[in-house]
């Protein structure tokens, strides 16, 4: 799990999700999982034994290139920019790849530094 820049937020894996004293560490209360329909149990039943957690958002995208995670990106935004405002920090993950999240994570970071962008 890695911090960005600045940020309340952090990027990871679902195994980040289940390594729960480093979600405890970084005050992990909210959660944004972008996982496939079939992983989304996973992630919800890793949450179920976290007791930190405010806040949840499931992104149903698939780890192709074609996803269309723009239209994603209002939900994702308001999701992040409410729990940082609530003094959380958040969590976004993805099954095991780190590309197809990387325009998710810096609209949602652009947004909440700027909301004019």
């Amino acid at each position: 799990m890695d911090r960005v820049d600045g940020y309340n937020v952090y990027i990871g894996s679902l195994f980040a999700l289940r390594n729960q004293d480093a979600l405890k560490e970084a005050n992990i209360t909210h959660v944004i999982s972008v996982v496939g329909p079939k992983e989304r149990p996973s992630a919800i039943s890793s949450l179920q034994t976290y007791d930190g957690i405010r806040g949840h958002l499931t992104l149903d995208l698939l780890d192709q290139d074609k996803e269309n995670i723009i239209q994603h990106f209002p939900q994702a935004v308001r999701f992040m920019e409410a729990a940082i405002a609530d003094g959380g920090a958040v969590l976004v993950h993805w099954l095991d790849t780190i590309y197809p999240l990387l325009p998710l994570e810096d609209t949602c970071i652009c947004n909440i530094s700027d909301p004019e962008l």
